[in-house]
């Protein structure tokens, strides 16, 4: 299992590169469509019951990681350009460390109170589709034939 997911790890971010580095799809595209991925394994995590379902569903879900933090700093660089890019990292890293203290502990909090873990990979899951919708509206803006450049 371990080297499926470290081969599914490297594929997520060999490929996602190689389609935004050869301009085939945009870097909004690909993080749109591996966020959707990436929360959509742990909504349908409390519906598998087979021991191949669960990883081949891993698996899915550390190719979307690999690829959504490498597509991230190429966002970054993107939006921000290089001058504010090391700023900008700064503070992710920053604001990540403080939602991650918090996302140890809540799901076990819920299960606590549910007996099931099963609520909180589902919102495990809907906190990360809400990224998602910003990136829809972005994706639908740009792609939008009457805009001006």
């Amino acid at each position: 299992m371990v080297a499926a997911a470290g081969l599914a790890h490297l594929m997520g971010v060999l490929l996602s590169s190689m389609v935004v580095f050869k301009k085939i799809v945009t870097s909004t595209s690909v993080m749109l469509v591996t966020v959707v991925l990436v929360s959509s394994s742990f909504i349908v995590e409390p519906l598998l019951t087979s021991g191949w379902l669960i990883s081949i569903n891993a698996i899915v879900y550390v190719a979307g990681m690999a690829a959504v933090f490498a597509i991230g700093d190429v966002m970054v660089k993107e939006f921000l350009g290089i001058d504010r890019m090391a700023n900008a990292l700064g503070w992710m890293g920053f604001l990540s460390g403080v939602f991650r203290f918090f996302s140890g502990f809540v799901p076990g909090w819920i299960y606590d109170h549910s007996g099931s873990y099963d609520l909180a990979f589902f919102c495990l899951g809907a906190v990360q589709m809400v990224s998602a919708v910003p990136l829809l509206c972005l994706c639908l803006h740009n792609s939008n034939p009457c805009r001006k450049s």
